[in-house]
């Protein structure tokens, strides 16, 4: 809202008849179009990040990797990234429930962790990735690309996290330096 007036970017209708990928998002605009022109205040259709403070634990020692461990079996279901430096696998991270994450570092001449073990289901973004540095049950994972592009969405984790749950993700050479 600027000066009174609301501002809803959007694109012509025309894009998603040139590139069908723009058609969701054609679609959602119109959504909130109607939405406004019927009285629903435009905050309304901006999501949120719910823990906007999110609680990070290094699993560091076998205890904290038990209790990790632990937490996983208890939930049932867990979320799982990787993070890569010079070719290898540097670290890995987990959560177990929204707003709070494990970030586990994998030691030097790791380069593949077995995640099995677990008897729970993990959710992974893109997991022909993570295959290569993770092994996880066959019969036990989600991948979040695969059911975006199900669900005619992006699949960029980024694009995602903001437009879903109003996360808004620091670009990895914002945190790395050379």
């Amino acid at each position: 809202e600027k000066d009174g007036r609301i501002i809803l970017p959007c694109y012509h209708p025309a894009a998603a008849l040139r590139d069908t990928s723009k058609l969701r998002h054609c679609s959602d605009t119109f959504q909130v179009l109607r939405g406004l022109t019927h009285g629903v205040h435009w905050k309304e259709f901006v999501v949120q990040d719910e823990y906007p403070d999110p609680i990070y634990q290094v699993a560091d020692t076998p205890e904290k990797l038990t209790q990790m461990a632990s937490e996983i079996e208890a939930a049932g279901l867990y979320a799982v990234d990787t993070e890569q430096c010079r070719g290898r696998l540097w670290s890995y991270q987990i959560s177990t429930k929204p707003g709070t994450a494990w970030f586990v570092p994998v030691p030097e001449g790791v380069n593949k962790v077995d995640l099995t073990q677990y008897k729970a289901t993990a959710i992974v973004h893109y997991y022909l990735h993570d295959i290569g540095y993770l092994d996880i049950a066959d019969d036990r994972f989600f991948d979040t690309m695969v059911l975006s592009y199900l669900l005619d969405l992006p699949q960029g984790l980024k694009e995602l996290a903001s437009r879903l749950c109003g996360v808004k993700m620091i670009n990895y050479t914002e945190i790395v330096r050379p």
